[in-house]
């Protein structure tokens, strides 16, 4: 009878824990970091199943119904620092209009640029500006004055008026990174300069939202590059928002000239990294899609891609998330069993967060410091995300960290293993 319950029981436990068990594993918001693309994928190796490196899940844990989603090579994250350098001859990037760009009240703008000449009068940084003669689409822009100053400029009816344009009072210097924000909260424009407010005037107006494509590097005229308003430099990490940042979020963003990723989030229309390091297209990493075209021609004569500016780190706020759809506490933790090419990261931090943080795995001067973290509670009906901070590479190649998350459900003494790849490019 003894041998007989203690088999039921086993059944039983085996049973219950498959049956409740389901993973979750979603692509998280990444911003950026050095030289490359990464992506991370997870997969549960079953029972008998033959991998390389193996898994061996614990007795009672070879079969049942839970569920994984892995993600795939079009879930890629870019982590390089490109940028686009313009020629000042005729060179931009081309956005197509969309509804997501028609912002008519609060408005952010921004751009990391460095410019190589003042060789144009109005050089354009980003604009949705079209000062044609017959047909003008002016609506919000940032430009260069011929002054080698910051200018941005908003429209309420396509048109040009003096009330509705600042000019920062710092002027600018060749081959040197700045950090600029035109900012508009629905009566107060502000221009930011590498983190400080430079300058500010009063303006009540709603914003022309018009038909005109969004330009980097260039303002538009009749739909075509205005070639006597084109930028001369390189332009790296564009937003836009459909809100007034902040002056402690440009702050943070200037981060005392170290610099910080722009990020999207629930106010960000576009946002372009300029990371994709070949190819005629940069993509816009909202879900909006406003991805822009290299112009005129690919590859002959438009933009170059060429390394941005240097970023000290970069940070995940979640690269996967587990969700725990039971009413039972799971103890989870994760290790790293393998590694390749490890020597090329100068540091990376892998962490399980639900408002607290635990480092589970460290990567410091091109070792793993830290193999294994310690365990964490994973409350019954929660969340926890699995984030990556710190990252950070001292040349370009592809560096794998291959890690155990392990999964300990109550009444059972053995952990379910599962195997996460962090491919790091």
């Amino acid at each position: 009878m003894s041998r007989l319950k203690k088999s039921l029981d086993h059944k039983k436990i085996r049973r219950l824990i498959w049956l409740v068990l389901t993973l979750f594993v979603l692509l998280g918001y990444p911003l950026q970091s050095m030289a490359g693309s990464a992506y991370y994928s997870m997969v549960k190796q079953a029972y008998g199943t033959v991998s390389s490196p193996p898994v061996i899940l614990e007795e009672g844990n070879c079969s049942g119904t839970s569920t994984i989603y892995t993600n795939n090579t079009s879930a890629k994250v870019s982590v390089s620092n490109y940028a686009l350098d313009y020629d000042g001859s005729n060179d931009y990037v081309e956005v197509p209009d969309s509804a997501s760009l028609d912002i008519t009240d609060k408005i952010t703008i921004e751009a990391w640029i460095r410019p190589t000449a003042f060789s144009n009068q109005y050089p354009g940084i980003v604009c949705k500006w079209d000062w044609s003669g017959t047909n003008p689409q002016r609506s919000y822009s940032l430009y260069l004055t011929g002054y080698n100053k910051v200018w941005f400029m908003l429209s309420n009816d396509s048109l040009w008026h003096d009330e509705y344009s600042l000019q920062s009072s710092t002027v600018l210097s060749t081959n040197t990174w700045y950090y600029i924000a035109g900012v508009y909260n629905g009566s107060v424009m502000k221009l930011y300069i590498n983190g400080v407010k430079d300058a500010e005037k009063n303006a009540t107006l709603t914003i022309y939202s018009g038909t005109a494509k969004v330009s980097i590097g260039a303002s538009l005229k009749d739909g075509s590059v205005a070639t006597d308003e084109t930028f001369n430099g390189i332009i790296d990490e564009v937003r836009i928002s459909n809100v007034s940042r902040s002056a402690s979020e440009v702050s943070a963003n200037w981060n005392d000239g170290k610099g910080k990723r722009l990020e999207a989030d629930a106010n960000t229309v576009a946002l372009w990294h300029f990371d994709e390091g070949t190819g005629d297209t940069t993509y816009d990493k909202t879900a909006n899609n406003n991805n822009g075209t290299l112009k005129p021609t690919f590859p002959s004569d438009c933009p170059s891609w060429v390394n941005g500016f240097s970023f000290p780190t970069q940070t995940y706020d979640y690269v996967l998330k587990v969700v725990n759809q039971v009413a039972d506490n799971w103890t989870v933790n994760l290790k790293v069993y393998d590694s390749s090419n490890i020597g090329r990261l100068t540091n990376a931090t892998i962490s399980l967060h639900d408002g607290t943080t635990s480092d589970q795995i460290i990567v410091s001067g091109g070792s793993i410091t830290q193999s294994e973290g310690p365990l964490y509670n994973l409350a019954g009906n929660a969340t926890i995300y699995i984030s990556m901070s710190n990252l950070q590479a001292s040349t370009s190649g592809t560096s794998y960290i291959y890690v155990y998350l392990k999964i300990l459900v109550p009444d059972v003494s053995t952990y379910a293993k599962y195997i996460i790849t962090f491919e790091i490019t």
